[in-house]
């Protein structure tokens, strides 16, 4: 079974990008030119600055800018394989703390899949940390 190994760059801190998920899958690895033909043109809504619209390849695009919780920190990685048994070392290049999530036929909502696995993480910290017994005592007063 092949292992999975994360190595962080020699950079002690990372340089923080932008990241979006878009719906589709894209055959290429490398360097695109987002700035002219995908970030020219995201514009933001005019009811909500988090809500964003724009167009991929004259699709239309509906997004939403979502914070990662406090506590993470998203990781941008190149792959590489490591061994002859199908080993992956990813290698952290960049970081980023805001998501932005874009639907192709409707406006993304709180009950999208990546929104709710978002929240996931929040919640599965809050029920995983240990129970002091006197904060317990105090709750059931």
């Amino acid at each position: 079974m092949p292992n999975l190994t994360l190595s962080w760059s020699e950079v002690p801190t990372l340089e923080t990008v932008v990241c979006d998920s878009i719906p589709c899958e894209i055959h290429h690895t490398g360097k695109a030119n987002t700035d002219k033909y995908f970030e020219s043109t995201v514009s933001s809504s005019k009811e909500d600055s988090k809500r964003l619209n724009a167009s991929f390849r004259g699709r239309p695009l509906n997004g939403i800018r979502v914070d990662l919780p406090d506590q993470f920190t998203g990781l941008v990685c190149n792959k590489e394989k490591a061994n002859k048994r199908n080993d992956i070392k990813l290698n952290a290049i960049k970081e980023f703390h805001t998501l932005t999530l874009w639907n192709y036929d409707c406006k993304p909502t709180e009950n999208d899949t990546a929104v709710q696995a978002l929240k996931w993480l929040e919640v599965s910290s809050a029920i995983h940390q240990p129970v002091v017994k006197e904060e317990l005592d105090r709750d059931l007063d």
